[in-house]
Order: structure tokens, then C-alpha cells, then sequence
């Protein structure tokens, strides 16, 4: 998520004209060969349902096809907690602009009436 916010941020000097889709997925290339045998490539939950989905529907329905809750909080919950970390990492950390629902600028009077409630006399 945060080369897919970087790709879209005007500021960031973006890629040229048709370069996002490619970079997009050298990026995913080079996820899937690095963590491929550790994960078994399960970075998105396409990569993990459809093939168990499949397996089933032929007539592999062993227990262990959907047993364990792993093919749940694995490539589903990893993916959507990991989206909203990048998100809110690259919003926090690199984003400036003033569309940002995070890391915006408040006005001034709202910024004098906040310091004078948190200051200490």
C-alpha cells in the first residue's frame, strides 16, 4: 500500500504515463519470489482461496483443505491490517498534502485554543 500511495502521489514524482501497472507488479514479482517459500505466496487472499476453492470443488475434501483457520487470519487479515498500516504509515511519515485525513494542518485558531488546553500553568 505504500508503493501503490507513493505511485499516486503527485508530489513524489511520480512514474511516467503507463509505468504504474508495470511497477505494480515487479513489485509483486519480487514479493512472491522473496516470501514465496516461507508463505507459499499467500500475500493477497487471491492467491490463497481461489486455489483451496478449487481443490474442493474437484473433490480433494479432506480436512484440510478449510480446517484450520489459517486461510482466514493468514492472507484475509494479514492483507486488510497490513493495508491500513501501509496507509496510515505512509500517511503519517511521507504524505503532505493537504487532502491527507490524518496528517492535516488546522487552522490557526483551532491550534492556539488546542496549545492553550494542553499547556501547563
Amino acid at each position: 500500500m505504500i508503493a501503490v500511495f507513493a505511485l499516486g502521489d503527485d508530489q513524489n514524482s511520480p512514474p511516467g504515463m503507463g509505468m504504474h501497472a508495470f511497477i505494480l507488479r515487479m513489485l509483486q514479482t519480487t514479493l512472491k519470489f522473496s516470501l514465496g517459500y516461507n508463505t507459499g505466496s499467500a500475500l493477497n487472499p487471491a492467491s490463497d482461496f481461489g486455489p483451496r476453492l478449487v481443490t474442493w470443488a474437484v473433490g480433494y475434501r479432506t480436512p484440510k483443505a478449510f480446517s484450520n483457520t489459517w486461510w482466514i487470519y493468514g492472507p484475509w487479515g494479514g492483507a486488510m491490517v497490513g493495508s491500513i498500516t501501509g496507509c496510515l504509515i505512509y500517511d503519517l511519515v511521507i504524505f503532505v498534502g493537504s487532502e491527507s485525513p490524518v496528517n492535516y494542518k488546522m487552522p490557526g485558531a483551532i491550534r492556539t485554543r488546542t496549545k492553550k488546553m494542553f499547556s501547563r500553568k
